[in-house]
């Protein structure tokens, strides 16, 4: 994590440390060289004023009170100091100075330019905490989150005080004569008030404090007479205050000598222009560490700096929205068929948050119960397009809604089809699908985008150690640089290309990797936008597949501010009767009923969720009243219908802190065993101790018990298994009369601690004795000395494809699958035997019989593996894992 701006004062300070100062002036340039610019309307003059309120800096760290808001600080001093030049300056001349080299600079769009010099002078009109809060959030593009650190208050404050200000800010402006909109004013002001500045700036401004430091006797408020064409002045002997009035005289006479002497004093590679657009001869290739020799870095310019270039332009978008139309192409799949799919996406981010609403067709596949029918139609339906499959019956066309939420490290992803119950997935974000759900900056740097693509991964590509320059190159009809990084790999390296448009260097044109050509093209009608307004792309595989896609801006709203709330659980807009389940611990989480999540399916499953319950509210209860009522209220609801995450470990902690003993917890240690998020097992443990109702002791006994009876994996987890058994002998003996569930815990803790005991894994498995389904008798122990996969199963419930595959995987091996039959009768069996293509003999058991009893099972399909001497080594292994734990019985 990078140092505080208090950090890194307090190493200068304590330390003279250069790196800690350099850091400062990089972190703070823009904002203070911007607004000096406002003032005086000359980009020398800013950049001694910038010189000048830096050093003060340099002089005042140690001074400087603990909590100050370094960008407030350093902004209050550049308006000072500004208006200091501007009184010393002939108001002609200062006129004259600005029309020569405004000529020079870049118009700004028509809103900024009306803005510009008003700006400042309506920042004066706020009370400080306000501009303190505008000056991080817009001028300094910092996410909500870190601008309440930097003040001290919570995010929802922070953002309540943004929002006021900007408030108030309009109403400055428009009191000067200026309207503009909401949304349009924190756009100009993240585009415009603190531009991004070139390294070689904050070089200047760094070497010019750090080497004046030793000759610090002079007032800080004569600093500004430090101009750059009289410093050498104060290093012949001439005091500091003739040096200022030498400089009162040299303005007096001719500003424009200064400025200009200003300039040629700089290094000439820094400040040359690129090769002109209209130059389409290649340049020479110039590898990045290639700057020996000055003409060639004068005459081109630094690959990194054009790669910083696009990614800084990007990042000071932080926080807005776009809507796309996305259509992707899958050409000679090895079949006749192409397939064309279309989507419409809309994206909203914030910092690291990103919420994707998306709608498109999907299709299925014909359903039928036989399954080689079944893969017959698949067949057929590959072998065709998809609108003639469609026409045969083949496959299905149905609506589908896709809602994706990440933080960077967790992925929500809501399904709804119109069709049954939708359904919500809480998954790690890199293991998640993510379809179409990208942060909408990295538009034409990357491919694929995906979930774990954010625009601040693209730092390593700037920072790889081959970056190199290729030349110029016209690319449709554009003169672009050509810029190639190389990434180290195992094998070998990849590598990146990217085709940056010449005159406006900040857009990519083209990129290229690994085989995949993408090509940009942006909104002309919004030359200040470095995010292309739509991007093509085009991959040619093995065996002629070709995949392509078009992905075009149809909406958007870089600067709009986004409700946090959208980036929650209960913020992706579930119907009521939702089923929520958390794929990272294989854990069902429960039903959405609207105003939280239930075990239980809603009564009216058919009804919208209205209102999305206030978690930055509950958030803000725990952060400034945490011992009340409503903050218990608060932190229950959000650890019961969240999935873990900072604001669930916050309400972990205020439970633990605060309300320990309180009323009302019950129902908080029975959800437990539903939720297991990272904390349950320390606030149960603390309950157990501290709380004075036996009922909540007792249920928190239990929970307890049955977390840790997860973690004991069947007893293969021998430390977590004995510590379960004591937990649920003492539910037993101190706790028994207590309710779980409809029974005692007398009579709860009975099959959990069979499981535990009698049924974990390296106990013999209990013999088998009955009638198959045709009647013959069977015994399990007739199958000693193979290795048994053991299902107990019912109409189906049973994974007969993946079991079936296993025993022709393994048939020349002594391996057999044996079924247990725990459904009504013998003749609906042998119908699901014949349907499914289930060799293996099954004995029948019936629904709840002594078999399923006497293994203590309590759902369909269950899975036990016993090796060849009927020793259970393992429990409900599917997929790959199965497959290799009978490999490793099979050699034992």
């Amino acid at each position: 994590m990078s140092e505080s701006d208090s950090e890194l004062l307090a190493r200068f300070a304590r330390e003279r440390c250069e790196q800690a100062f350099t850091t400062l002036v990089r972190r703070h340039l823009g904002l203070v060289h911007a607004a000096a610019l406002r003032r005086v309307r000359s980009p020398q003059t800013a950049e001694d004023i910038a010189q000048s309120v830096f050093l003060d800096l340099a002089r005042s760290a140690h001074r400087l009170p603990p909590g100050t808001v370094l960008a407030a600080w350093l902004y209050q001093v550049t308006q000072r100091t500004a208006v200091d030049v501007i009184r010393r300056e002939s108001r002609r001349q200062l006129r004259e100075q600005t029309a020569l080299e405004m000529n020079a600079l870049e118009a700004a769009p028509d809103d900024w330019t009306q803005i510009a010099p008003l700006l400042d002078e309506a920042m004066q009109g706020l009370d400080a905490p306000d501009r303190e809060a505008v000056l991080l959030r817009y001028f300094q593009n910092q996410p909500l989150r870190e601008v309440g650190m930097a003040l001290g208050i919570s995010e929802d404050a922070a953002q309540k005080r943004v929002r006021r200000a900007m408030d108030q800010l309009r109403h400055n402006l428009a009191g000067r004569g200026v309207s503009v909109a909401s949304g349009g004013l924190a756009g100009l002001l993240s585009g415009h008030a603190a531009p991004a500045v070139a390294d070689a700036l904050v070089s200047r401004v760094t070497d010019s404090v750090l080497n004046g430091l030793p000759q610090l006797p002079m007032r800080p408020g004569l600093a500004v007479g430090l101009l750059s064409g009289f410093r050498s002045l104060v290093g012949t002997g001439i005091t500091p205050q003739l040096a200022v009035g030498a400089l009162v005289v040299a303005i007096g006479g001719g500003l424009t000598w200064l400025a200009v002497e200003g300039k040629a004093g700089r290094d000439p590679s820094v400040s040359a222009p690129p090769v002109p657009a209209a130059i389409a001869t290649p340049v020479t290739a110039v590898p990045a560490s290639a700057g020996s020799e000055p003409a060639a870095a004068a005459a081109l310019p630094d690959p990194r700096e054009l790669l910083r270039g696009v990614v800084r332009a990007r990042q000071q978008f932080a926080s807005g929205m776009a809507e796309y139309s996305i259509t992707v192409t899958l050409t000679g799949q090895g079949t006749t068929r192409d397939v064309t799919n279309q989507t419409r996406t809309t994206i909203h981010f914030e910092g690291n948050n990103f919420r994707t609403e998306q709608t498109n067709w999907e299709y299925s596949y014909a359903y039928s119960e036989n399954e080689a029918e079944q893969e017959a139609i698949k067949n057929r339906a590959d072998a065709m397009d998809r609108e003639s499959a469609i026409r045969e019956g083949l496959i299905e066309p149905f609506p589908s809604r896709h809602v994706l939420v990440t933080d960077g490290q967790v992925l929500m992803d809501l399904w709804d089809t119109g069709k049954g119950h939708p359904s919500v997935t809480i998954d790690e974000a890199g293991k998640g699908s993510g379809i179409g759900h990208f942060d909408p900056r990295c538009l034409g740097l990357s491919t694929p985008l995906g979930t774990g693509t954010t625009i601040g991964q693209f730092d390593g590509w700037v920072n790889s150690k081959s970056v190199q320059l290729l030349g110029q190159e016209l690319v449709d009809g554009v003169q672009t640089w050509h810029v190639r990084v190389a990434l180290p790999e195992p094998s070998a390296p990849l590598t990146l290309d990217f085709w940056m448009d010449a005159a406006h260097p900040e857009r990519v044109v083209r990129h290229f990797f690994n085989g995949e050509v993408v090509t940009c093209r942006y909104d002309e009608s919004d030359p200040g936008n470095p995010i292309p307004s739509e991007v093509h792309s085009f991959e040619e595989r093995r065996g002629g597949r070709r995949i392509s896609s078009r992905i075009v801006q149809t909406r958007s709203d870089w600067a709009a501010a986004v409700d946090p709330a959208q980036f929650t659980l209960a913020g992706l807009g579930m119907p009521v009767g939702t089923l929520v389940t958390d794929v990272r611990k294989s854990r069902f989480m429960g039903y959405w009923t609207g105003a939280g999540l239930s075990e239980d399916l809603p009564e009216e499953a058919d009804g919208e969720s209205t209102e999305i319950p206030a978690l930055s509210e509950f958030l803000a209860l725990l952060e400034f009243s945490p011992a009340s009522d409503e903050a218990r209220d608060a932190a229950i609801w959000i650890m019961l219908n969240n999935p873990d995450g900072p604001e669930v470990d916050r309400a972990f902690a205020v439970l633990q802190a605060h309300h320990l003993r309180a009323p009302g917890l019950l129902t908080v240690c029975r959800e437990q065993e539903r939720v297991r998020h990272r904390g349950s097992q320390a606030l149960l443990e603390n309950l157990l101790r501290e709380h004075p109702d036996s009922e909540v002791r007792g249920t928190a006994c239990f929970a307890l018990a049955l977390l840790l009876k997860d973690q004991a994996k069947f007893g293969q987890n021998p430390q977590a298994t004995a510590t379960a058994l004591q937990y649920l002998d003492r539910a037993r003996a101190e706790f028994g009369a207590v309710q779980w569930k409809g029974n005692p815990l007398a009579i709860a803790v009975l099959p959990e601690l069979d499981d535990l005991r009698r049924l974990r894994v390296g106990q013999p498995g209990p013999e088998i004795t009955g009638q198959d389904l045709d009647g013959q008798p069977m015994l399990l122990s007739d199958y000693r000395k193979h290795v048994v996969a053991l299902v107990f199963w019912s109409n189906s419930l049973i994974q007969a494809a993946e079991l079936r595959k296993l025993a022709e995987h393994f048939a020349e091996e002594p391996f057999s699958v044996v079924g247990v039959f725990c459904d009504k009768d013998a003749e609906s069996a042998r119908s699901e035997v014949q349907r499914r293509g289930m060799p293996w003999r099954s004995i029948m058991d019936g629904r709840h019989g002594p078999i399923a009893k006497e293994w203590n099972i309590r759902g369909w399909p269950t899975l036990w593996i016993l090796d060849r001497q009927g020793i259970i080594r393992h429990r409900d292994l599917w997929g790959p894992e199965l497959r290799q734990a009978v490999e490793r019985l099979l050699k034992e």
